[in-house]
């Protein structure tokens, strides 16, 4: 005699044996800690900086190459996109008022406590008024708006407040009137 299991038995069947298997359960307290990728560790220390800026005196009065060099003052490496982040500088005339400005795009990569870039001038005529006017020199690092919402903690800039650098008046004045052809701030 052959028997036949009506499906509704055979549901209540399997259903049984899958409730009878308790599902573990981790204590209220227990701290779930999410599992590194391979690339990207849980928590980035990074920190770009603008290092220095270094005038460099030209052949003639006033002209002036300006230098300014990127860090990662952090004690990790900086991991971004491309054209994520940029330097920049801007050389003004206290007696024109012009202004030359220059940029360049941040690397992606950098390791931790290393310079990232270089950003160079061409000399630049009449950079400054070598009288009495002088001008000033301003440096500094932008992020693409977004880098802070991309889920990505090891381009998240640690310290904001080095992210900028400027050379004064009487910095310039004093660098012009003195015989040193280079100078670093």
């Amino acid at each position: 005699m052959t028997r036949i299991i009506s499906p509704l038995a055979m549901i209540a069947l399997f259903s049984t044996a899958a409730v009878a298997e308790p599902t573990p359960q981790l204590p209220k307290d227990a701290i779930q800690k999410p599992v590194p990728g391979p690339l990207r560790p849980l928590a980035c220390s990074v920190d770009p900086a603008i290092g220095s800026i270094t005038l460099t005196k030209g052949k003639a009065p006033g002209s002036v190459q300006v230098s300014v060099e990127v860090r990662n003052l952090g004690s990790s490496a900086w991991q971004s996109g491309g054209n994520q982040q940029s330097v920049s500088v801007g050389v003004r005339n206290g007696n024109t008022g012009n202004v030359v400005t220059r940029s360049q795009a941040l690397p992606g990569r950098a390791a931790a406590n290393s310079r990232m870039a270089m950003l160079t001038t061409p000399m630049i005529a009449n950079a400054f008024d070598t009288f009495e006017f002088g001008g000033s020199v301003d440096a500094s690092i932008s992020y693409d708006p977004d880098i802070a919402i991309d889920g990505n903690n090891c381009n998240d800039d640690r310290n904001a407040a080095n992210n900028r650098k400027s050379v004064s008046f009487e910095q310039v004045q004093a660098f012009l009137a003195g015989k040193s052809a280079t100078r670093s701030f």
